[in-house]
């Protein structure tokens, strides 16, 4: 009976492809440094909104991501805190570290989704 290669080099690309899914999803998080804060358990359907002003601390215009020093967010229940938001690049246009903005996002996990975003400053 021949020994088939097709098994092996299946396994590798399998191992290979869910490295990247894990590693993709942990960069994704990076940044959401929360302690404290009420998070959702999973993402579902109606995804919890919060809204309030905070500081652009940086962009990660490559990424897609926005870190903002926050004031509390209250209809989450949440402290001020520091975090990284995930953005749309039109989102990013215009905006700089060192603005003051007003912005909203969604809570799909534990991840926050940018919604809306404007500078105040």
């Amino acid at each position: 009976m021949k020994k088939s290669k097709t098994l092996p080099i299946l396994m590798a690309s399998l191992t290979a492809s869910l490295a990247v899914i894990t590693a993709s999803a942990a960069n994704g998080q990076s940044g959401m440094n929360m302690p404290g804060m009420k998070m959702s358990e999973g993402a579902g359907p109606a995804a919890k909104v919060g809204h309030t002003t905070g500081n652009v601390i940086a962009i990660d215009a490559s990424h897609f991501r926005i870190t903002i020093a926050h004031h509390r967010v209250a209809a989450l229940g949440w402290p001020a805190k520091t975090m990284t938001f995930q953005a749309k690049p039109r989102q990013l246009r215009g905006i700089k570290p060192g603005e003051q903005v007003d912005f909203e996002f969604s809570l799909h996990g534990s991840v926050a989704v940018i919604r809306r975003i404007r500078s105040i400053s």
